[in-house]
């Protein structure tokens, strides 16, 4: 993954902040955006109808729109010059990785807030008490690093919402490390409220890519987050929305990459290691199974090399017979696809190497 120096990314900023912008804000919201002409101002304009008994800013990073969505909100920043600051990309960062990351990044070097919240330009909150009711779980909860609720997903294309939530059931309750290792990221990025202490980054350093479940993970391993049972915004879901142009492969690599990154950091009696690493392991599973979909073997025998180095389980005899049966399944699954592509004298070659790894990996 390429890594961008800070310096560059500050340098190729231009910063639209007005005099009369709100002095010591208690709340900084972070609003990314790029080509959302036709749905900032719906987004800004349910911040800027919060309702709070302290003042907020709104920092909107956008990234080299060139749909007209600076245009919008040069427009907006002149309606509200107490409220909004505009940092505008001359380059477009998002390429990197497929993703707003580095764009998004500029926002902690001009947040001045004790919270940060977060939200995406094609999204948009549903209550006007939205902020204040998660500002004053976090007063009233100093052991809490962050509060969320659910998001309603709409389909864009059809303007219909559909019937499932983004978020958990239940009710209002703590969730911690493990509760996200068994469900995944159920915090739509829309619905975060959390301390700005926990962001701290110095000049000169390189920025390198983590998801929203790794920033999780660190700061849960602070501290637990509350859920407010409830539906206070909408997660947009269409064709040009960020995470919707990442493939399927690369949004595994990216979660791989950000779960074996704080695997890394954990100490060894950590009760979290064991299950992280597991999950790490049928993470590398599912890619090994897809390049071997793609006839890639090389990939598919390195990610399920790879599987075995995170998860303990392999090494009893149910878990080992059970990978073994698997990985036989997908040579038969796929034996007339290989058998055209390569020929019966390398297949059988292919299926001898892969095999032998496994037995390999297992003895290492």
């Amino acid at each position: 993954m390429t890594n961008i120096d800070k310096l560059d990314l500050l340098k190729n900023t231009t910063v639209l902040a007005s005099p009369v912008l709100v002095k010591k804000p208690i709340l900084s919201v972070r609003v990314v955006t790029y080509n959302h002409v036709q749905f900032v101002s719906k987004c800004l304009s349910s911040v800027l109808s919060q309702e709070t008994n302290f003042d907020f800013e709104i920092i909107v990073c956008d990234d080299c729109s060139n749909d007209g969505t600076i245009d919008v909100l040069n427009d907006l920043h002149l309606k509200n010059p107490c409220s909004i600051k505009i940092l505008q990309s001359n380059k477009n960062f998002g390429h990197y990785t497929g993703s707003g990351f580095f764009n998004a990044y500029r926002f902690f070097e001009h947040a001045r807030g004790i919270y940060y919240s977060f939200l995406e330009g094609d999204d948009y909150w549903t209550s006007n008490c939205k902020l204040q009711s998660q500002v004053d779980i976090l007063n009233n909860n100093p052991n809490l690093t962050g509060t969320f609720h659910r998001a309603s997903n709409l389909d864009n294309k059809r303007s219909i919402f559909l019937p499932n939530n983004f978020g958990p059931e239940g009710n209002s309750r703590e969730y911690n490390s493990f509760d996200f290792l068994r469900l995944g990221n159920i915090v739509p990025s829309s619905s975060f409220v959390t301390r700005s202490k926990y962001f701290r980054f110095t000049q000169g350093t390189k920025i390198g890519f983590f998801t929203d479940l790794s920033l999780h993970f660190n700061l849960l391993e602070l501290g637990p987050y509350f859920f407010l049972d409830s539906t206070l915004s909408v997660y947009r879901l269409h064709k040009r929305g960020i995470h919707s142009k990442i493939p399927y492969p690369d949004k595994l690599k990216h979660l791989l990459l950000s779960l074996t990154t704080y695997y890394s950091v954990l100490s060894k009696s950590s009760k979290l290691k064991e299950k992280l690493g597991s999950k790490i392991s049928n993470i590398c599973i599912q890619l090994s199974k897809l390049y071997f979909h793609q006839l890639n073997i090389d990939l598919a025998n390195y990610y399920f090399k790879k599987s075995k180095k995170y998860s303990i389980s392999y090494k009893n005899e149910k878990e080992f017979s059970f990978m073994l049966e698997n990985t036989l399944c997908w040579i038969v699954t796929f034996s007339f696809r290989y058998l055209k592509a390569y020929g019966p004298i390398k297949f059988l070659v292919l299926v001898f190497n892969y095999v032998n790894s496994f037995f390999k990996t297992n003895e290492d």
